[in-house]
């Protein structure tokens, strides 16, 4: 008995099939802002599915210095040292808002800033949550940045990414 034979683009292009008519499925459209009324639509996304997915993002860096020592198991810390820190938040929607934004660039930028100017020429080890609760880790920075976003619906955070040097950054997803 000969076996057909399938070749690669064949279950790519099946596969890519299924998952197109499962989305069409499970993702209705909702409605788009006038002037992207010759675009595809975008879909309404069910509970749990990552933002990332979501058409629409925005993104605004801001700045900030501040000094840090990480705390280890052992109960030793490094030795004191500062950085330039960068943190990135990027936000999604599903839909653009009546003046066809995702959300006012200049609320994030208020938003982002409210939340890193007290951090700004400080120690980190000496400020909440970082005394104690949390080692004050680019990554923990950037969890602290992230919980502390205040975002009306429908916006969501997709993710915030802080680098303490030029070459090195942790992204925090929710």
């Amino acid at each position: 008995m000969k076996k057909p034979v399938v070749g690669h683009w064949q279950l790519v292009i099946g596969a890519s099939l299924v998952i197109l008519v499962w989305s069409f499925k499970h993702f209705p459209p909702v409605e788009m802002h006038p002037h992207l009324a010759s675009q595809p639509l975008a879909t309404t996304l069910p509970p749990g599915v990552p933002c990332s997915f979501m058409p629409f993002e925005i993104t605004t860096t801001r700045f900030f210095a501040a000094a840090h020592a990480l705390r280890f198991p052992d109960k030793s810390v490094e030795p004191i040292h500062g950085h330039n820190w960068r943190v990135k938040v990027t936000v999604s929607a599903p839909r653009l808002d009546a003046l066809g934004c995702v959300m006012d660039f200049h609320e994030l930028e208020r938003q982002v800033d409210a939340i890193i100017a007290p951090l700004h020429n400080r120690h980190l080890n000496e400020l909440p949550p970082f005394d104690g609760e949390l080692n004050p880790s680019t990554e923990n920075v950037a969890y602290h940045v992230a919980v502390k976003l205040a975002l009306a619906e429908p916006v969501m955070l997709v993710s915030v990414e802080v680098w303490e040097t030029d070459t090195n950054s942790a992204v925090y997803r929710p």
